[in-house]
């Protein structure tokens, strides 16, 4: 045996023994290197893997399964990402009162949440509709129950009398208060008056009617003038006509209210016939027209009285507004009065007085002193003659639940309205 092989030998012998230990290599980083200790056949005893040990707290090992890594101040891999992403809301759903805005949530103020307030129990947005009462800002609130008609509004707003919303089964009409919208200050329904003005009313009908019920009197004949300087009360009464009208709702009425004939002359607004020195104008009729002003829209009549006539002497009466034909006029010297005008056509003049017309009383032709003039109405009455002018016609054929009547007004015409649901 050689001195080498003594050496190799007595090395193996001192390492099984555990009498000798290698030097670690100190490299002065706090850095360790476990030593290879190599095998008599050559190979690593640590081929099962290294370990390194940083000075920093850092470790790491190399094995076959592949590297693995562990740092003191670093993160940990075996533990999972944390999501949060430093903005204060998170990836998860969360949980409404916690005071931050979930997945899913409009608000989140936290134990502020109520079902009164502006963020609800739900994490939700107070709205008008939810069915809930936000204190301060709504006065009710049905849910899908609001309703303008209702007692909670869409708005919701507790309705009332005055707010431009007709509750139903409790208010009749609701205007808002407007003026002249045919409802009073305590939501019922009333009739509008129309006086004579010498020119056409115009009048909306409110959103909420379908239909409205026209009173209508036509105007008085004019008195006419004697020769012992005295007017006689000698003119025809007006005529009388009412009905019910289908409208639509917002529709535009135009009335025309019937102005009464004047003595020595003038007829009445609306269609009364001229009159001479001892006669008398005719009354003007009183009527409704819905979509124009003109003859052709007028949907109810009530004529006007025929013009008196008096001179020296009296001479005659002028003949009542209608009813479906107006009176004829009439004579008590034995001149023509004038016929009253019908559903067809207007009435005869008493020659030289002239005949009426559609919505026009006859009145003088040649003759400046003894004509009474003929009623205005659907078709006028005609001018008399040294006599009384015959009444116009009423008209009330669109109309249910219609009446007329013939002489039942003195003076000038008047016309009520009562809007209708």
């Amino acid at each position: 045996m050689t001195r080498g092989h003594l050496y190799w030998v007595s090395l193996t012998l001192l390492v099984g023994a555990g009498c000798f230990q290698p030097t670690p290599l100190d490299v002065g980083t706090g850095t360790t290197s476990g030593a290879s200790t190599e095998a008599l056949d050559g190979s690593s005893a640590a081929a099962s893997g290294q370990t390194s040990s940083l000075g920093t707290g850092e470790t790491s090992s190399t094995s076959d399964a592949g590297p693995t890594s562990s740092a003191g101040d670093g993160p940990d891999s075996s533990t999972g990402d944390d999501l949060s992403s430093g903005d204060g809301s998170t990836g998860s759903v969360g949980v409404c009162g916690d005071a931050v805005i979930n997945i899913g949530e409009d608000c989140d103020n936290g134990t502020a949440n109520a079902d009164d307030a502006a963020c609800t129990t739900q994490c939700a947005v107070a709205a008008c509709g939810d069915g809930l009462l936000y204190a301060g800002v709504e006065a009710c609130d049905d849910g899908p129950a609001n309703a303008n008609t209702a007692a909670c509004t869409s708005s919701c707003a507790v309705a009332s009398c005055g707010d431009g919303f007709v509750h139903a089964g409790v208010e009749a009409c609701d205007a808002g208060g407007i003026a002249g919208s045919f409802c009073d200050a305590s939501c019922s329904v009333i009739a509008e008056q129309y006086g004579y003005t010498g020119a056409v009313q115009s009048v909306v009908v409110p959103a909420w009617a379908t239909r409205v019920r026209v009173n209508a009197y036509g105007a008085q004949g004019g008195s006419a003038y004697c020769c012992d300087d005295t007017i006689q009360d000698d003119g025809g009464l007006g005529g009388y006509a009412a009905g019910t009208i289908d409208l639509v709702a917002g529709d535009t009425l135009y009335v025309f209210v019937g102005g009464q004939g004047v003595a020595q002359g003038e007829g009445g607004f609306n269609g009364g016939g001229a009159g001479g020195q001892w006669g008398a104008g005719g009354g003007g009729a009183s009527d409704v027209r819905i979509g124009g002003d003109e003859l052709a829209n007028r949907v109810l009549v009530a004529g006007g009285g025929g013009g008196g006539n008096c001179g020296c002497p009296d001479h005659g009466i002028g003949g009542a507004g209608g009813g479906l034909s107006g009176d004829p006029g009439l004579g008590f010297q034995g001149y023509p009065p004038g016929d009253g005008g019908t559903q067809d056509g207007g009435g005869l003049g008493g020659s030289p007085g002239a005949a009426g017309v559609a919505g026009v009383g006859g009145g003088t032709t040649t003759d400046p002193y003894h004509i009474g003039g003929g009623g205005g109405g659907f078709y006028g009455g005609g001018g008399g003659y040294a006599a009384g002018g015959g009444g116009g016609s009423s008209y009330i054929a669109l109309a249910a639940d219609a009446e007329t009547i013939a002489g039942a007004w003195f003076g000038s015409g008047h016309v009520s309205i009562v809007p209708m649901p």
